[in-house]
């Protein structure tokens, strides 16, 4: 038996939708992978929502995959941690760049730290502003 597993993290608007598309996306490709060797494929879509809440049908892929509870656990505490961070970068350090737009997907580095070639980060206040 072989096991696709595509893990996936959406809004909760587009949970359900996700799912399917999750399944969908490798059906060609389990189909294939059957044919070569001669082995039956199954596709577990794992999706959540950025506050960790699951389709009604995750119960049943842990289940498939043997999942212990920690398991579980672990993957939406990992969920729940990010969802923080990225928020708490956001709203709590108010990150702009210097003509004022959003800079979240870049990493915001301390000026003492001299392990990284971005360094040319400088702190103004409360909130840090990217040097272009």
């Amino acid at each position: 038996m072989i096991t696709i597993i595509e893990i996936g993290i959406t809004s909760q608007d587009n949970l359900q939708k996700m799912e399917v598309e999750k399944l969908h996306k490798y059906d060609l490709l389990a189909s294939e992978i059957g044919l070569l060797h001669s082995a039956k494929v199954q596709i577990v879509p794992i999706v959540l929502t950025l506050d960790a809440i699951t389709t009604k049908f995750y119960p049943k892929y842990c289940q498939k995959l043997k999942l212990p509870d920690k398991i579980k656990s672990y993957i939406q505490s990992v969920i729940l941690r990010a969802t923080y961070q990225s928020m708490n970068t956001k709203y709590k350090f108010g990150l702009t760049n210097s003509v004022g737009k959003d800079t979240t997907d870049t990493l915001c580095v301390d000026t003492t730290d001299v392990r990284t070639p971005r360094a040319n980060m400088s702190q103004s206040g409360n909130k840090r502003q990217r040097l272009e």
